[in-house]
C-alpha cells in the first residue's frame, strides 16, 4: 500500500542522490586536473619564451618570470634545451616537458604550490635560473 510506495520512493531518491554524488566527485577531479595541467603548461611556456628572448639578447641579459605551480609537483628541472616537470596528475605521476631554442644550465626549480618568481640570466651562453 502507501507504506511500500513511500519506501520505494525513498530508495529511488537515495539511489539518485548517490549517482549525483559520484558524478560530482568525478567532475570535481577532472576540473582540478585541468587546472593543474594549465598551470604546468603555462609555467613551462613562460620560462621557455623568456629564456629564448634573453638568449637572443646575449651574455649578461636577464629577466624575471612569475609562475604559478599547482600542488603535487614532484620535481621541476631545466637542463640542455628542456624544461621538465613531474607531477601527480590523473591518478598517477606524469611528466611534462617543453623544448626551447635556449640552452639551460642544469637547475633544480621550486616545486611548492603557489606563485614563484624566477630570475633567468645568460651566463657562458647558457640560461641559469634561480628563485628570487
Amino acid at each position: 500500500g502507501c507504506g511500500q510506495v513511500a519506501i520505494e520512493y525513498l530508495a529511488l531518491f537515495a539511489f539518485l542522490l548517490i549517482v549525483v554524488g559520484v558524478l560530482f566527485a568525478v567532475s570535481f577531479t577532472a576540473v582540478n586536473d585541468s587546472v593543474s595541467f594549465h598551470k604546468i603548461r603555462d609555467s613551462l611556456l613562460r620560462i621557455s619564451s623568456a629564456a629564448e628572448n634573453i638568449s637572443a639578447l646575449g651574455e649578461g641579459s636577464m629577466t624575471t618570470v612569475y609562475i604559478e605551480l599547482p600542488k603535487d609537483v614532484q620535481s621541476f628541472e631545466a637542463e640542455g634545451n628542456y624544461l621538465r616537470i613531474s607531477a601527480l596528475y590523473g591518478g598517477g605521476t606524469s611528466d611534462f616537458s617543453e623544448s626551447s631554442n635556449a640552452s639551460f644550465s642544469y637547475s633544480v626549480l621550486p616545486t611548492g604550490a603557489g606563485s614563484h618568481r624566477l630570475l633567468l640570466e645568460v651566463s657562458d651562453g647558457n640560461i641559469t635560473i634561480s628563485q628570487v
